[in-house]
């Protein structure tokens, strides 16, 4: 497989490490799809960016189904060879305090965008003359249980974990998880 992808999807592109991956890929040529729920980050970011190839900005917010589904259905015909899981977030209260909405909105990100963009990225792009590379960027939290941020940690190393296995059963792609 080639170390650099021609093109890439990033998920959480609008700041932190989607961000870093972003501005790092595109030096070197790749063509990225920067996704958030922020268009004006996004934007900004893309002007930033822009080179050799202009960077295709898709505003989403991943909790959202119809706009998770959107997101899936344009990995499948778009077929990038990278694929960058990076949208999450954590919450500042302690389990039990926290809105149950927000909660499932950590899972719908969390759990829900990994699942569905994989296996729409697994089902599309997976051939063994195409390269395919997934980086789902989890947490070092997902090794340390965190009473204080209980589904944090569990959604976490449910990345990992899913990771882990498709690494095993789809051997012609790489998987990383940071």
């Amino acid at each position: 497989m080639k170390i650099l992808p021609k093109t890439a999807w990033i998920t959480g592109a609008s700041s932190g490490l989607g961000a870093a991956f972003a501005r790092a890929l595109a030096a070197k040529g790749c063509r990225c799809t920067l996704v958030a729920r922020s268009t004006d980050k996004l934007k900004s970011l893309a002007e930033e960016i822009a080179g050799r190839q202009r960077p295709v900005v898709h505003t989403a917010d991943l909790a959202q189904p119809d706009d998770l589904n959107a997101v899936a259905q344009t990995i499948r015909a778009e077929r990038p060879e990278l694929l960058i899981l990076n949208a999450g977030f954590g919450l500042p209260q302690p389990f039990a305090e926290c809105d149950p909405r927000e909660l499932t909105q950590m899972i719908r990100v969390h759990v829900d965008h990994v699942v569905l963009l994989l296996r729409a990225y697994l089902e599309s792009s997976v051939r063994e003359d195409a390269p395919s590379m997934v980086i789902t960027v989890s947490s070092v939290a997902a090794f340390t249980p965190a009473p204080m941020a209980a589904l944090y940690t569990a959604t976490k190393r449910f990345q990992v974990e899913l990771v882990r296995a498709l690494a095993i059963g789809y051997p012609h792609t790489r998987f990383q998880v940071l």
